[in-house]
């Protein structure tokens, strides 16, 4: 506790004083002594009759001190002061990752690690290894629904309703990296799982809760494209279910890179996370590519300027995608223009570069 001066120790050692000191007053500056059993004492001497004087006067909060309990009235204070936001962002980040560490308490908290921990327990989360902390519980409300990680997995269990625990890891991993570059260790993610209504035997995980609508459009469309390419599809045969589909070709990118059930089994090659492929699925994958190929050619102008011809297939007016390794490093953004007019905007990504809405019309 904080430290306490008295000023005339003489008041306090007067016979008949009711309170009593589990420590000597032997000095006038006092460390350690606990401002519960001092207000007792202060509390019996105004009751004590024989005493008319006033006691010295101290400033102590007694609604702050009864609630402080083990914690110092300094650190409770410390607590109080903490901002609403940052309670948010730590409970967001645990949300979305699993647990939060000790460290990165401490700095969104702006506190040192003695207090982050005292502040992580008041926001009901439990100490799992020496670093990480993460819930203690969850209540069974509705909008448990809404944590990030139960949507995660939900969508990977939909596909395959039992999945290893490391698979599963990775991909709530993905559907946390657009907003965190880390999650939770294994360790730390197997305590929380349970919460959120998942199962865990030996190394797999299952769920007892209804999977039913829990993938987008774009996801049911990825789901299509790889199911008809024999388990592993290219971008482009992805794009072109998309296109089928009336799906916008941007959200092709965005469901590969983000959607937890997307992983990349090749180069350019993508399947369903939890699926085993064979070499020869890949072979066979890379040779359906031949009826993409563009024949394109990129040559660098001593003008600054980067020039590329190609041959435009069907396929290419169909979707408004091409693609060619030659622009591998020209990934971004374009200006397209045509006789000298502005015609959107294309986007290089990996090795595909599609158009602009414009453009897909145009050549549709």
């Amino acid at each position: 506790m904080r430290s306490l001066e008295i000023g005339s120790k003489e008041i306090l050692m007067q016979k008949g004083f009711l309170g009593k000191f589990s420590e000597p007053l032997a000095k006038e500056h006092i460390k350690n002594l606990d401002l519960l059993e001092t207000l007792i004492c202060w509390l019996n001497l105004l009751s004590d009759k024989r005493y008319s004087l006033q006691p010295i006067e101290f400033s102590v909060d007694i609604s702050n001190l009864v609630r402080s309990g083990k914690m110092s009235i300094k650190d409770r204070t410390t607590l109080l002061n903490v901002s609403p936001k940052s309670r948010r962002q730590i409970k967001r980040k645990i949300l979305f990752t699993g647990g939060i560490t000790i460290k990165e308490a401490t700095k969104i908290l702006s506190v040192d690690e003695r207090v982050a921990v005292l502040a992580l327990e008041s926001l009901n989360m439990k100490k799992i290894d020496k670093d990480w902390f993460s819930f203690k519980d969850l209540d069974d409300d509705k909008n448990n629904s809404k944590i990030p990680l139960r949507i995660a997995g939900l969508k990977m269990l939909a596909i395959f309703p039992e999945l290893e625990i490391g698979v599963f890891h990775e991909g709530l991993r993905k559907h946390s990296g657009r907003f965190y570059t880390n999650i939770a260790p294994v360790h730390v993610i197997s305590h929380v799982l349970p919460m959120l209504g998942f199962n865990i035997n030996s190394t797999k995980v299952s769920t007892h809760l209804p999977t039913k609508g829990v993938l987008s459009q774009s996801e049911r469309a990825l789901i299509s494209a790889i199911n008809k390419n024999q388990g592993v599809a290219s971008f482009l045969e992805i794009a072109e279910e998309f296109f089928l589909q009336r799906l916008s070709l941007p959200a092709v990118s965005v469901t590969l890179k983000r959607s937890p059930i997307a992983e990349k089994a090749d180069e350019g090659l993508y399947k369903l996370r939890g699926t085993d492929l064979s070499w020869q699925q890949v072979e066979d994958a890379k040779k359906r590519q031949k009826r993409f190929s563009q024949d394109s050619e990129v040559t660098y102008g001593l003008d600054g300027v980067v020039r590329m011809r190609l041959t435009v297939s069907s396929y290419a007016f169909l979707t408004g995608v091409v693609g060619s390794y030659g622009i591998r490093e020209l990934s971004g953004s374009w200006s397209v223009t045509h006789d000298d007019k502005p015609f959107g905007e294309a986007k290089i990504d990996d090795v595909y570069l599609w158009g602009s809405p414009p453009l897909k019309r145009g050549g549709a």
